[in-house]
């Protein structure tokens, strides 16, 4: 019954790693940045959030520009349901590409 309410809570609510497994191989020793990471920790990110109560390695509002990271600093970005929360998508997405 465990088992079956685990599959079931992927489908509703479904973590980082439920929808992003296949990449997790490809993230070993990738420089990733997890933006909005809440209390997810995906190993080795920089975890970057508002709230200093997520405890994240970087407390940085995202729609202050720019973030603090020089370019190309990233190989990946996670972003995990925090960009349609955002005020500026647009440019959210512009840090992200930088």
């Amino acid at each position: 019954m465990l088992e079956l309410a685990k599959k079931i809570r992927k489908v509703i609510r479904p973590t980082w790693f439920d929808l992003w497994g296949k990449t997790r191989a490809e993230l070993q020793g990738a420089k990733v940045l997890h933006i909005g990471c809440g209390r997810d920790v995906i190993p080795g990110a920089v975890r970057l959030d508002i709230s200093p109560s997520v405890k994240p390695d970087v407390l940085w509002n995202l729609t202050s520009f720019p973030y603090p990271f020089d370019d190309s600093t990233f190989d990946f970005v996670v972003a995990h349901s925090i960009i349609e929360h955002l005020s500026d998508t647009l440019g959210v997405m512009g840090e992200i590409h930088r």
